[in-house]
């Protein structure tokens, strides 16, 4: 089974990892060897750019070794998550495949 993290953080935007959760969600009930976590610094909320707040299951420092990592970009990434150096550290080591739709600076 593959193991898709997604990390949430504050500020992230909503559609950028509500949209893949969905995906392979979906792809899970029908069939699909995936499973999905969100994932973030803390396991307390996660308050999202336009006010949803999120408990994510795992945390950095519990979630083990995926095969894919979502980093969701948008305004908390290029503020909150770029200034966060543990969450660039888990990003930088982290022995997964990347994905993102932050812009690469």
């Amino acid at each position: 089974m593959r193991t898709i993290g997604i990390l949430v953080f504050d500020d992230v935007e909503e559609l950028d990892f509500v949209g893949p959760l969905e995906v392979f969600g979906t792809a899970a009930r029908f069939g699909g060897d995936c499973r999905t976590i969100v994932i973030a610094e803390f396991r307390s909320p996660v308050r999202c750019r336009n006010g949803l707040e999120v408990v994510p299951e795992r945390t950095i420092d519990e979630v083990g070794r995926l095969d894919l990592l979502l980093v969701p970009g948008g305004l908390g990434a290029r503020t909150h998550a770029r200034e966060n150096a543990r969450l660039l550290r888990f990003i930088r080591e982290s022995q997964s495949v990347i994905a993102s739709s932050a812009p690469e600076r």
